[in-house]
């Protein structure tokens, strides 16, 4: 029989677990319902696409704000793509690009059965699936066959705003034996419904966590070591708490 320390009667936590889980089932049948922006936004990136439009506002922030204006939000983004991919023949990239310059509406496209739909997004969800799993097989190889390395890690921040003078300071730690490097991430991004697109030489207090930045900030840190190790990824990097993991053969280089 579980002791508790404090004096709880588990039969009542137990009782309270279960009336929490029902309550909890409960909202999760209300919001299953409904949707979000965020939550389309993030599907549309599922299916590969990316980039911005002339007023650099997001491909994917373009296409959801496309159905939300016209009041169809709740069929899902997933559903005009689908059905866009079946009538035009075009992949999502190339769907997103006509809706941002106005020469596509996917909202009042002939309506295709759902199984065609689902048909013609499957390829393209099943690639961004297998890209995320290869990713991940591929961490987990590291780790089995390199290892992390002795704990405590070395942790290091960097934080110009500039993301090349940002790499020059990472650089120069992990040569020092760093195995974490901290770019602070821009104070108020969370706060933002969209970041500058790109590579960004400008923030406050931090640098702005854009796939470009972390794209320059892990090829720098894997210039900075040799030989056969220059394309492995063991020792982490964060941007505000959001890790990535980069090369440390330095640490085999050494013992």
């Amino acid at each position: 029989m579980q002791n508790s320390k404090l004096g709880l009667d588990f039969t009542k936590v137990a009782h309270a677990k279960d009336v929490a889980r029902k309550i909890a089932d409960d909202v999760q049948k209300f919001v299953e319902q409904y949707s979000t922006v965020a939550v389309e936004r993030t599907l549309c990136r599922l299916l590969g696409i990316d980039g911005v439009d002339a007023n650099t506002v997001p491909l994917p922030n373009v296409l959801v704000d496309e159905i939300k204006d016209k009041g169809v939000l709740g069929e899902g983004i997933l559903f005009f793509l689908g059905n866009a991919i079946v009538e035009t023949g075009m992949n999502p990239q190339q769907i997103a690009e006509k809706v941002a310059e106005g020469t596509l509406d996917i909202t009042t496209l002939p309506v295709h059965p759902t199984d065609k739909i689902k048909a013609a997004l499957k390829p393209h969800v099943d690639a961004s699936i297998k890209r995320i799993s290869d990713r991940r097989a591929k961490k987990e190889n590291y780790l089995n066959t390199i290892g992390e390395g002795p704990k405590p890690y070395l942790y290091v921040i960097v934080a110009t705003g500039n993301i090349y003078e940002d790499v020059v300071q990472a650089q120069a730690a992990a040569r020092q034996g760093a195995d974490v490097i901290a770019v602070i991430r821009t104070t108020g991004q969370s706060l933002l419904d969209y970041v500058p697109y790109g590579a960004t030489t400008e923030g406050f207090g931090g640098t702005f966590a854009t796939q470009e930045n972390f794209r320059i900030m892990r090829k720098a840190l894997d210039t900075v070591l040799s030989g056969n190790c220059a394309d492995m990824e063991s020792g982490p990097v964060f941007m505000n708490h959001r890790r990535f993991r980069i090369s440390r053969c330095e640490e085999e280089d050494r013992s």
